[in-house]
């Protein structure tokens, strides 16, 4: 466990927050699809502040004019973590069961972390995978996201359990095939400045910045989607193109065929004569 500390630590010295965050854009992005699921913890709840509309969720929801999406979270919940017997496994079914259609939701963001300090590694990753494939259950159609996004401002040996967390959380993306929010596990790291006075729970610019930069993760998908699809729409004109261009250039060469053809048997035949 000590080596995955130590790890986690080399990783995220490895990365400087700068050098990611301070590139990310927000200008232009485009709406997507109302149908959206949030999936999270006292984070996304927006805890500690004056309204729960400061959340994480709530604000991403806002940068794509979204109208119609679901937020299931509870405090204290995480990918093994429980409150009240249910953890983040329970909270995907309160949303598929809060959707008029589970087939319709195009994205499910689960995100959080923190309460998972307190549970094992071997715990932690079942429990994590368990929870993945019910979502890709519930919800078959839509792009699943994960990200480990807490931090703790004040107990140094809190974090160290917390970049255990992130490492578990990774393994359980792989291992499960979904997609992780690069960078967001760096919002929050080593900035006491956007946390609440408690120093777990982020403050407004805290919230804002976790909200930032999962509304440009979603983007550059949507884009690089889109982009995607122009290039096979080009490649099959080009491939229409040119299969009508071999068949001109075929049913050129028969017609030249023919006419030499028949040009060849009219002189023979006056040739006989």
């Amino acid at each position: 466990m000590r080596i995955k500390v130590i790890l986690a630590s080399i990783l995220l010295t490895l990365i400087p927050f700068a050098s990611s965050y301070a590139a990310i854009s927000y200008d232009g992005i485009n709406p997507i699809a109302d149908n959206i699921v949030f999936v999270g913890d006292s984070y996304c709840m927006g805890a500690n502040l004056d309204s729960p509309d400061e959340g994480w969720a709530e604000i991403t929801a806002r940068y794509f004019g979204s109208q119609k999406y679901i937020r299931s979270c509870k405090g204290g919940t995480g990918f093994s973590a429980t409150s009240s017997d249910e953890s983040f496994i329970n909270l995907v079914e309160h949303a598929a069961e809060q959707s008029e259609d589970p087939n319709a939701i195009e994205w499910v963001v689960i995100m959080g972390g923190y309460n998972d300090y307190r549970v094992d590694d071997d715990t932690l990753l079942s429990d994590g995978a368990q929870m993945i494939l019910r979502a890709k259950e519930l919800f078959p159609q839509a792009t699943i996201l994960v990200g480990m996004n807490a931090w703790d401002s004040i107990r140094a040996d809190r974090q160290e359990q917390l970049d255990r967390v992130l490492l578990d959380v990774r393994a359980i993306v792989q291992s499960t095939g979904v997609t992780y929010v690069d960078h967001i596990e760096e919002v929050l790291y080593n900035h006491p400045e956007f946390f609440t006075s408690d120093g777990v729970h982020p403050n407004s610019n805290g919230q804002s910045r976790l909200a930032e930069c999962l509304a440009t993760f979603i983007s550059n998908i949507v884009s690089e989607r889109a982009k995607a699809d122009a290039e096979v729409q080009t490649a099959e004109k080009v491939n229409a193109y040119g299969n009508i261009t071999l068949w001109l250039v075929l049913g050129t060469g028969i017609i030249i065929y023919l006419i030499y053809g028949i040009r060849h048997i009219l002189a023979e035949k006056k040739t006989a004569k």
